[in-house]
């Protein structure tokens, strides 16, 4: 079988999909096979007249849908900010970090089931691929071969069957379609849209070679919302992604998380979890400024620069709840708590807040919330300190282990959902799926079932507060959702996951 191999020198593949914006911040990933063909197409300009015939065909011969064999690869991106006229214009460039980078680039085998060229066919598509010396994006780097595919190999991206499953990880990509699929839907086209005219009409495309051609300014002249001639194909990932390991700092040598205990006459309610979260950084931000005079970064989540951290390594303030007689939840307990444990100067503060029993920072209260260290250490002794249920302490506690998880804040989802040629895009379940592979790691496979959880108060999740109070002045409270999470295995927490998780928003306990 005829295939070609990828390799992307600098270890990055650059591309943005057809169906978002760059600043989505969402990369294509495997290449699209439309982004393959239209690679050729633009290296047959770089032959003589006499030496492109035969392209359009070789072409037509490769419309079949390919299968791939795909590395270890993630999703990363860089930021920069464009001059204009007014003020700087802040710009993703989203990438694909594929294998060990530069320093080992790793193969992307792409390959027809059952395609087999003759020798002319084969003689023309390699000097085709010499010519090609990036996919996507000008800085996305990339060796092209062509390769022989026996029947052992197996691809771990192939099209998904109508009839298979749903509950795998899938992805949706452009294709082109095939000479007879074109015809027909040219037929179709010609018969709906009546003749308006001279140039009042879009033109559909005759042939493949005709839709591989076609250009933004053209698709923009006629209206197109797609390019005529293509089509989506969703692809399924057989194995679960590998996704190479983030690069972390070192791990710490303190304790994991410590637990504080509010103490007041009138405890906040659950509804407040945001904010009691916003005002115990605050106040241990505050005394670690006062004590060395600089903020440790797992406190402020920003670097040395005051850029924004990423990998979610700094510190989660997390205000938990427990339900009282009359049926309320009320905060009682705050968990701060670090994934690689504390570093030195992180573990002092803490220390220190503990020693000086202070108040928390913020308005004026009528009833004042004094701090009170519960305990710190790993995972086993915070699990101790932390049980869902105070009156049933062996019941569970809010680290797990448990296969089935619930909200018990809302999960406020980081980006809107969009519609897309009447489908409903990046939906607040898309996007918890989503943060489950990115930020815990857990593969597709391993998440049985997300169904929906309706908050039990009156007022749903609406009631409680869901603007960081930097956010307040831009922006307006998003929808939040609650969810009930099945896994295949039980899952240790904690897990706070979407807009302000570092501050209690989208957590979830055991059921």
């Amino acid at each position: 079988m005829i295939g070609l191999r990828l390799t992307f020198t600098a270890g990055r593949y650059h591309a943005t999909g057809w169906d978002h914006h760059v600043n989505e911040g969402v990369a294509e990933w495997p290449p699209a096979p439309w982004r393959i063909l239209r690679a050729l197409v633009a290296a047959s300009y770089r032959l003589a007249d006499h030496e492109r015939g035969g392209v359009s065909e070789l072409l037509e011969r490769l419309t079949p849908l390919p299968v791939y064999r795909l590395p270890a690869a993630s999703t990363a991106h860089l930021r920069h900010y464009m001059p204009t006229d007014n003020k700087p214009v802040k710009v993703l460039d989203t990438f694909v970090a594929v294998g060990d980078g530069a320093r080992a680039p790793a193969e992307v085998l792409v390959w027809w089931p059952g395609l087999e060229l003759t020798d002319p066919e084969r003689e023309l598509l390699g000097r085709l691929l010499q010519h090609v010396a990036y996919l996507g994006r000008a800085e996305s780097w990339v060796e092209i071969a062509v390769a022989d595919v026996d029947e052992s190999q197996t691809p771990n991206a192939r099209p998904q069957a109508f009839d298979e499953p749903a509950n795998v990880q899938t992805v949706r990509l452009l294709t082109v379609q095939s000479t007879e699929e074109l015809a027909a839907w040219r037929e179709r086209w010609l018969e709906a849209v009546p003749a308006k005219g001279k140039g009042k009409s879009p033109t559909p495309p005759a042939s493949v070679w005709d839709v591989l051609n076609v250009s933004t300014a053209e698709l923009q002249r006629e209206r197109w919302s797609q390019a005529p001639g293509s089509c989506w194909v969703d692809y399924r990932l057989e194995e679960p992604p590998r996704v190479r390991p983030r690069a972390r700092r070192a791990k710490q040598t303190g304790p994991s998380g410590a637990v504080f205990l509010l103490e007041s006459a009138v405890r906040p309610s659950a509804d407040q979890t945001l904010v009691i979260a916003e005002r115990m950084r605050s106040t241990v931000m505050a005394l670690a400024n006062k004590r060395t005079g600089a903020v440790p970064w797992q406190f402020s989540g920003k670097d040395h620069n005051d850029a924004p951290l990423t990998g979610h390594e700094h510190a989660y303030f997390l205000p938990l709840a427990r339900r009282d007689r009359d049926g309320r939840e009320l905060i009682d307990r705050v968990l701060i708590w670090a994934r690689d444990g504390f570093a030195p100067d992180t573990w002092a503060s803490l220390q220190q807040l503990a020693a000086s029993g202070r108040r928390l920072r913020g308005q004026a209260d009528e009833h004042p919330l004094e701090l009170i260290l519960a305990g710190y250490g790993g995972f086993d002794q915070l699990r101790a300190l932390l049980p869902v249920n105070a009156a049933h302490p062996l019941e569970g506690s809010w680290l797990g282990p448990s296969r089935t998880w619930v909200s018990a804040t809302p999960f406020v989802p980081p980006r809107f959902t969009k519609s897309r040629r009447n489908q409903l895009i990046d939906t607040p379940e898309d996007q918890l799926r989503w943060l489950l592979r990115e930020v815990l790691g857990v593969p597709e496979h391993e998440v049985s079932e997300i169904e929906t959880e309706e908050s039990k108060d009156t007022f749903g999740w609406s009631r409680f507060v869901r603007v960081r109070k930097k956010d307040r002045s831009r922006t307006a409270a998003r929808a939040g959702s609650g969810f009930r999470i099945t896994f295949t295995k039980p899952v240790c927490g904690p897990i706070a996951l979407g807009y302000g998780a570092h501050f209690g928003l989208g957590l979830f306990r055991p059921a």
